[in-house]
């Protein structure tokens, strides 16, 4: 038993894991981000995969168009301040995604 552990231990990562690795890391990334910004309460609603959003990382966010990051503002009960921050936060994730041209 304790040689088929040590062998599986020893065996490369496969694509899944790997991937999985992958998105876990996305999704630490959100996590920081969020907490960064001031929006730690909102961490579990944003990234709960079987919640309204279910967001696994900053990807997600710079897809949304302007009209969806409002939407998930005012569903997720996001404060003035925290709206304002999201908003902004957002936006500026979408100007470095494609190289401050917009």
């Amino acid at each position: 038993m304790a040689q088929v552990l040590k062998l599986t231990q020893s065996l490369p990562q496969t694509d899944s894991s790997s991937s999985q690795l992958a998105m876990a890391s996305d999704q630490q990334q959100l996590v920081d981000w969020l907490q960064k910004i001031g929006l730690a309460r909102h961490v579990a609603l944003l990234t709960d995969d079987n919640g309204d959003f279910g967001f696994r990382g900053l990807n997600d966010l710079r897809e949304l168009s302007e009209e969806e990051t409002e939407a998930i503002a005012e569903a997720a009960h996001m404060n003035i301040g925290e709206r304002k921050r999201f908003l902004r936060s957002v936006k500026t994730l979408q100007e470095q995604a494609s190289g401050g041209n917009e």
